[in-house]
């Protein structure tokens, strides 16, 4: 897939998601907004303000927007979703479990239990 270069966000505890939500798709979807950024925080994601905008950026940036838009995301799958709350803790159990297995302190097999105990406990503390 083609992963931006960054991703927008609203808190769940936003005490203003609309207009959180507003300032985002202005970001995102605004010829106007995309003006004064041409490109600055990469290919807009959106391709008619890519189109809008082309005349405006140098000449190599219309070639890195024609290029993405072009050749790269006709042969690219959806995003991936993102990772579940605890996901980084989860990586945190497998990179320790990874060196106690490298200085032979635990098996693989014991490892792998241990992995999937402290994982599914983990993931189910976040789904409250």
């Amino acid at each position: 897939y083609l992963k931006p270069s960054m991703f927008f966000s609203v808190s769940v505890d936003s005490e203003k998601p609309e207009e959180a939500a507003k300032l985002i798709d202005y970001w995102t979807n605004s010829v106007e907004c995309n003006k004064i950024l041409l490109g600055e925080r990469g290919v807009p994601v959106s391709s008619v303000v890519a189109d809008a905008i082309a005349a405006d950026m140098s000449e190599s940036d219309q070639k890195v927007v024609d290029y993405i838009n072009n050749v790269v995301t006709p042969k690219c799958s959806t995003v991936s979703p993102a990772s579940p709350n605890g996901a980084t803790e989860v990586y945190d159990v497998v990179y320790k479990m990874q060196e106690k297995i490298c200085y032979e302190e635990i098996t693989p097999e014991a490892a792998a239990e241990e992995l999937l105990k402290q994982g599914n406990k983990i993931l189910q503390s976040k789904q409250s």
